[in-house]
């Protein structure tokens, strides 16, 4: 038998005051100040789970001394498998049991400001995070490319064409993407958008390309004058997407495997980009019946015009301005500083930023701690 604060005549004050000094509890447990308290939950563990990891690692030390036979190297590949798809399972049944908990706290929250923290619950919102970044930045494009493209052209038809080449190259990278099993994260989930943004430019430069040489009316059919557009744009184009391509492929040297994937997954795009413009759209076009519609040799908008009367205006001025940008621009490199604050990717607002900074502030901060024994092999018992 033992007491507890819990018992009849206890010193809660003297209880408290024993709390707040040990350095046991100070900054775990309880703040310096006693306002501040955690609690830890423990998940039980996933046997399942735990059992592929196990087995994972052991078939893949083997693989990386050689010592694998064709066996174990089979077994190796259905083990990945069957990890790979018993973690989509595990990671459903964690975030319900995270939602669970956040519906529990709820019922608290008017008397106390309670945070949730730990390793489990921001795996768990940075997907969240990740999912709604690729609808909302996706959606967002797309209205903006709807919007952008009717204000030009004033035309469905050059809207629905790039529209159409932009769901065909989305549709097949994401299809690649799925038999590679390539998983997208917080660094690429902004790819779709990015891979919309490509395909448009491309296509944008064709229909551009083929109004032009119909306002000049030199072409005798309409065959022609779209061969003409296709092979007239296909050099500057292909030239366009390399050095994009070239630009995505320097992420590849990267030691950080998402940036390498993400490196690979926009090469891919660009290239499918590139493809679907310059064969989707020949191929729309010719099916399309041939827009009459009168147009006018000058197809400069305002602003490009704008521009150029400013550019022939200022004359030598502007490389002055530029020499200023460029010193002003290096004097900004000289105060750049590498930050690797894992809070500060995340707005005040989210209960990550929130969590950690009372971790921080109030109960000793966080810091990951391994402590790795290399034991010699030995023949000779341990006696402990």
């Amino acid at each position: 038998d033992y007491l507890t604060i819990m018992d009849g005549e206890q010193d809660l004050a003297l209880a408290r005051e024993e709390i707040i000094n040990s350095p046991i509890f100070r900054n775990a447990l309880v703040s310096p100040d006693g306002e501040t308290a955690s609690l830890l939950v423990s998940f039980s563990i996933d046997e399942t789970l735990q059992t592929l990891v196990n087995r994972r690692t052991e078939l893949r030390n083997l693989a990386r001394r050689g010592e694998i036979n064709a066996d174990d190297a089979l077994e190796l590949s259905e083990v990945e498998a069957d990890f790979d798809e018993y973690s989509v399972v595990a990671a459903d049944r964690q975030h319900q049991i995270i939602e669970t908990i956040r519906n529990t706290l709820d019922n608290y929250r008017d008397g106390a400001q309670i945070y949730l923290g730990g390793a489990p619950m921001i795996a768990d919102d940075l997907v969240t995070f990740v999912q709604g970044d690729l609808s909302t930045f996706s959606l967002a494009v797309v209205a903006l490319i709807i919007f952008a493209l009717g204000l030009i052209f004033r035309k469905a038809r050059w809207v629905a064409i790039p529209l159409g080449c932009c769901a065909v190259a989305g549709i097949i990278m994401v299809g690649i993407l799925g038999l590679m099993d390539w998983r997208v994260t917080v660094v690429s989930s902004n790819f779709i958008s990015l891979l919309l943004i490509i395909t448009i430019s491309l296509t944008v430069h064709l229909m551009v390309r083929y109004r032009e040489l119909r306002a000049t009316r030199h072409f005798s059919n309409h065959d022609k004058l779209l061969r003409h557009a296709v092979l007239s744009m296909f050099r500057p184009c292909l030239y366009t997407a390399l050095t994009t391509a070239v630009a995505f492929g320097s992420l590849v040297v990267s030691g950080i495997l998402p940036i390498i994937t993400f490196g690979w997954m926009m090469m891919m795009g660009v290239a499918t980009a590139l493809i679907v413009a310059f064969t989707l759209f020949p191929s729309v076009m010719k099916s399309l019946k041939v827009d009459d519609t009168q147009l006018s040799g000058g197809l400069r908008l305002n602003l490009t015009a704008a521009l150029a009367n400013i550019t022939d205006a200022l004359k030598g001025r502007v490389l002055i301005i530029y020499i200023l940008v460029l010193v002003f621009s290096l004097v900004g490199l000289t105060r750049l500083r590498v930050e690797n604050s894992f809070i500060d990717y995340f707005r005040q607002s989210t209960e990550i930023y929130q969590g950690m900074s009372l971790f921080d502030d109030k109960l000793g901060g966080t810091l990951s701690f391994d402590v790795v024994v290399d034991l010699p092999d030995t023949e000779d018992g341990f006696d402990g």
